[in-house]
Parts: structure tokens; C-alpha cells; sequence
């Protein structure tokens, strides 16, 4: 594992802590900087038994990166990888054997069958023939691919090979999932199944879950979330507590020319609007009272559409960094 060993201060009084339980694992310190640009700074938190951590950010926040470096993909400049209390050292093969990964990149062998994927992910792990056969039966049971088992890769759905890449991370029955971006590209369906087991997975074996996820409705699924932005950790807090800073119900409003929509709502309320990915948007308590004010005070045919939701973990991200959940591409 490509960390350091130089132990800080906070990192000898976490590892004497003895009033509460140890997280499963940790990060102390990570720091990165690639083309003279800081990708991650001095990020710390935990992950604790039988816990989903969410790491919710937009793209390009330094998500992915971050779970490179703490599978040992990447080295970064600093910062040190704890697991159950104790400093891991440069080869980390203690957290490879409790640790299963699945990347945003798929990387399932096509030529493959569902079967054949997950056999050689059993060798490569040093598992016995007869191991491999009955985790396979298992896994392929619990992602329900049974059916689907002699089929080739090729010839699966996004959603069938994102559960397949889920099942081939269990095949050595680990104790810690790093899963990044798990649900990219799925449709809402998959969505849903996916993170089923993944709940399921916390539920019945007791797994961390460490997962990565620019989506504020899957954000709403972890146990508590780290919210990062720009390579910083902003705060760590229950998805409850976040969205306790939200003052009401969302007002949007889909009009032609937003930055006008923007002055003109605050001229005549004073509101303190948003623009939110072309959307101009204000947070109300009985928020369903004022879209007949505001249809009054502006001219009807400005507008595409306006309507009253909930808010979201994506509104609770902008009251954090004053930005919304879209940015550029990952790194």
C-alpha cells in the first residue's frame, strides 16, 4: 500500500483512544497534489463497522482519486490508511484480504462468461476449486444472475454487469467494500437493485461500505456522508442533520433568460435565488403559496414551467459550497 508510516500527533491519540470503538478503517491525512494542483488536502475521516459511508461531491472533487489511493493504486504525498487502529504499512496485505473494490471503470472480461469472471477472480484471490464453485452459486443467486451464468459478459445490460462486478468484489468474502460511483450510467431501476443489495450487503454481513456518489437520492441511502469539494472535506454528518439546513420546499423555474429571473425575484422580494443547472431556484417555508405571487408579479408568458419539490441533498451541497452537484469530469 503506497502510504506513508510517519505518525502525527492526532494519529498516536486516535490509535491510544480507548472510550470508543475503533473505526474499521481511516484516513489521516491524504494529500495529493498532481500538475501543481491540489487533488486532495489533508482529508480525514472514518469508516465504521457494518457502516455506509458516503462520499458525496460533483465530479472532478477528487472522489475517485481518493479511492485510488486508498486501494494502493496511487500513492499519495502524504496521510496514512488505518485499519481497526493500527497504522497500515507500504504492502497493506492485510487490507487487501478483508477488501473488495469495484471502480467507476468497468472491468469485467467480456470473453468471459458471468461464471467465468467470478472463477477467476476466486484463483486470483487463492481460494480452492471447491470454495470458488459455491461462492459463485451464492453470489450469482444474491445479484440474481443465476439464469445468466454461461452467459458471456457481452451480452449483459449495464445493471447485469454492475452486479456482476458487486459479486466478483464478495468472492473472497471481504470485511470492507470501496465502491466508486456504483450506479453511473444506470437507469432507475438499476439504481434501485443496486443499492438494495448494497444495503442488504451492511444488513446481513456486517460490511463497511465506503461509496462515492455525485447523486443526492442514493446520497439519502448512507448512514452518514463526507461532503467534499474541490479536494477538502467539507464536513461529516448524518444526510438527516444535512438536510436539517435547508429552510423549505424548492421553487423552480425554468425560464429563458435565468440571470434576469434572478434580479427580477430579487427586486420585487428580496430573495436570495439560485441558478442551479439552468434553473432558477428559492428555497420557501409554504412555498406552494408563492408561486401564485410570483406568476403575478412577472409576465406568464416568461415562463417554461415552474414548480414546488422537496429538497434534496443537492440543496443542502449548495447551502455548503454554493455550487451545485455538477462540475467537470473526474479525475
Amino acid at each position: 500500500m503506497a502510504v506513508h508510516l510517519a505518525m502525527t500527533d492526532l494519529e498516536n491519540n486516535f490509535s491510544e483512544a480507548s472510550d470508543s470503538p475503533l473505526p474499521r478503517l481511516a484516513v489521516r491525512g491524504f494529500s495529493l497534489m498532481l500538475d501543481n494542483r491540489v487533488v486532495l488536502d489533508d482529508l480525514y475521516f472514518e469508516v465504521a463497522k457494518g457502516e455506509v459511508l458516503g462520499i458525496l461531491g460533483p465530479n472532478g472533487c477528487g472522489k475517485s482519486t481518493l479511492l485510488k489511493c486508498m486501494a494502493g493504486l496511487w500513492k499519495p504525498d502524504r496521510g496514512t490508511l488505518w485499519l481497526d487502529g493500527a497504522a497500515l504499512d507500504d504492502t497493506a496485505r492485510k487490507l487487501r484480504a478483508v477488501m473488495g473494490v469495484v471502480f467507476q471503470e468497468p472491468s469485467l472480461d467480456n470473453e468471459l462468461s458471468a461464471a467465468g469472471n467470478l472463477k477467476l477472480a476466486g484463483a486470483l484471490f487463492g481460494l480452492t476449486s471447491s470454495e470458488t464453485t459455491q461462492r459463485i452459486e451464492d453470489l450469482l443467486g444474491f445479484m440474481e444472475l443465476s439464469g445468466r451464468a454461461k452467459d458471456k459478459t457481452s451480452t449483459f445490460s449495464g445493471g447485469m454487469r454492475r452486479r456482476l462486478e458487486l459479486a466478483r468484489s464478495l468472492i473472497h468474502n471481504p470485511e470492507i467494500l470501496l465502491l466508486d460511483e456504483p450506479t453511473a450510467g444506470l437507469d432507475p431501476i438499476s439504481v434501485q437493485r443496486t443499492w438494495q443489495r448494497i444495503l442488504a450487503l451492511r444488513d446481513f454481513r456486517d460490511l463497511s461500505v465506503l461509496v462515492t456518489t455525485h447523486r443526492a437520492e442514493e446520497a439519502a441511502s448512507c448512514d452518514r456522508l463526507v461532503v467534499m469539494d474541490r479536494g477538502h472535506v467539507i464536513c461529516t454528518e448524518t444526510p438527516d442533520r444535512l438536510m436539517s439546513n435547508v429552510a423549505g420546499d424548492v421553487i423552480s423555474m425554468n425560464v429563458d433568460e435565468p440571470e434576469a429571473m434572478l434580479e427580477g425575484l430579487k427586486s420585487v422580494f428580496g430573495a436570495n435565488a439560485r441558478i442551479v443547472d439552468g434553473a432558477v431556484e428559492w428555497e420557501r417555508p409554504e412555498a406552494h403559496a408563492w408561486v401564485p405571487r410570483i406568476v403575478e408579479s412577472f409576465e406568464t408568458r416568461i415562463f417554461n414551467s415552474i414548480t414546488v419539490r422537496k429538497p434534496t441533498l443537492a440543496d443542502a451541497f449548495y447551502h455548503l459550497t454554493g455550487h451545485g452537484l455538477t462540475a467537470e469530469d473526474e479525475l
